[in-house]
């Protein structure tokens, strides 16, 4: 029960640090580590509750929580409040982007990604036309078949749509939705929920940043509601031996599996887990051993599985905090920095699963951020006036608007 009352706490506590920015506290990343994990430990609490856990492991998780909180505050008190007029309402896309050229190269690399992943999907399906859809794409994840590269391709579409999704023109606007379609059925292909969060994560949060408002989440939040159901039940996952919805197992089990396969370790992986690539690289390739081999197939901790398999306690209560430090830095220059308002649409999706899994280390982040590096300006379209010398565009504002409004 003390995870669930310092989940609360947390909530409550995020919403009281000063706001920086000109969006809803909602957003702010200790915030969505509380809030959604007071959900997910509500399920736990009525579906399996907390009798059986070990002593500490509720500990624990109050633990990484408030740590996250602590470092959100720290980090911003430290920070200056920034000005802008109106950040992410009204930019033109000129405003921001090196060439217009990087557009097109862009758009084109994308629609490699959608030919790719459109091909992946015919060759999965028709695997087994005697079967349902479910069981060839299901099989062909579990057998780690190839997508030739649709992964990295798609990045560069959902990268670019968010520049176009801010962009002040409504059929642009539309143009950065659709940008989203071909990653979005990417996780269909994958069977992959966490991705579907992924990919909706950003144009939720931009979609607000556009028009602030939040009922044009509306359409974000039935498409991932929808995709979820169906994503569980194409993998057989719609209602577990027990007989209880997915969706209880999903949101409520992990700190169960953390109690059961994670606790009870006695050796150390030393940031292979918490910090992804960058810690497998400097391994020498190294990577973490798959829990598997301990016959279960629950392969998600919580968002403090990762950092007490590498450090211990020490790691629960110091990379919740380290990790908090640098989302809250982007965060908090979200009104004044293009990239870091486009990055946080997808830093907000690890903030918002903490009951099931540390995501704080995806390779796609760093991926993304070259990939917004490549596309914007050196100092990413902060306080940049349109280049006149172009002429007339699609994508710049009219002569009544020549302010950019970053």
């Amino acid at each position: 029960m003390i995870a669930l009352f310092a989940a609360i706490l947390v909530s409550v506590a995020a919403l009281l640090i000063p706001n920086k920015t000109p969006f809803a506290r909602i957003w702010r990343p200790s915030f969505l580590m509380g809030i959604f994990s007071v959900v997910g430990l509500a399920v736990t609490y009525s579906t399996f509750g907390f009798e059986t856990l070990h002593a500490a492991v509720p500990w624990l998780y109050a633990a990484g929580l408030t740590m996250f909180l602590a470092g959100d505050a720290l980090t911003t008190s430290m920070m200056k409040p920034v000005t802008s007029p109106d950040p992410g309402r009204s930019f033109f896309v000129l405003s921001l982007i090196r060439s217009v050229n990087l557009v097109y190269i862009y758009a084109v690399l994308a629609i490699i990604g959608a030919v790719l992943i459109a091909f992946v999907y015919q060759e999965r399906s028709a695997m087994f036309r005697m079967f349902e859809l479910g069981v060839a794409l299901r099989t062909a994840e579990s057998q780690d078949f190839s997508y030739y590269g649709a992964g990295h391709f798609l990045l560069f579409s959902g990268a670019l749509g968010s520049v176009l999704i801010l962009n002040r023109r409504l059929w642009v606007q539309v143009l950065g939705c659709v940008m989203f379609i071909a990653p979005i059925f990417m996780s269909f292909v994958a069977v992959a929920r966490t991705g579907l969060f992924f990919y909706i994560s950003p144009m939720a949060f931009l979609l607000y940043v556009r028009t602030r408002r939040l009922w044009p989440l509306i359409g974000p939040a039935l498409l991932l509601l929808t995709g979820t159901i169906l994503y569980a039940e194409f993998a057989n996952k719609d209602t577990a031996a027990t007989g209880e919805s997915f969706i209880v197992w999903y949101m409520g089990y992990a700190i169960h599996a953390f109690d059961a396969f994670i606790l009870p370790l006695a050796h150390r992986d030393w940031g292979l887990n918490s910090f992804g690539t960058i810690a497998s690289l400097l391994a020498g390739g190294i990577e973490p051993e798959d829990l598997s081999v301990f016959n279960t197939e629950y392969n998600v901790y919580t968002f403090i599985g990762s950092p007490y398999r590498d450090f211990g306690v020490a790691g629960v209560i110091l990379l919740p905090f380290l990790f908090s430090c640098v989302w809250s830095w982007v965060w908090n220059r979200t009104p004044d920095k293009p990239i870091c308002l486009m990055m946080y649409g997808w830093m907000a999706f690890p903030c918002m699963i903490p009951f099931f899994d540390w995501k704080f280390s995806l390779t796609s982040l760093l991926y993304l951020l070259v990939v917004y590096l490549v596309l914007l300006k050196p100092i990413f379209g902060t306080g940049l006036l349109p280049d006149e010398r172009r002429g007339p565009s699609s994508l710049s504002p009219s002569p009544r608007r020549a302010t950019v409004e970053v």
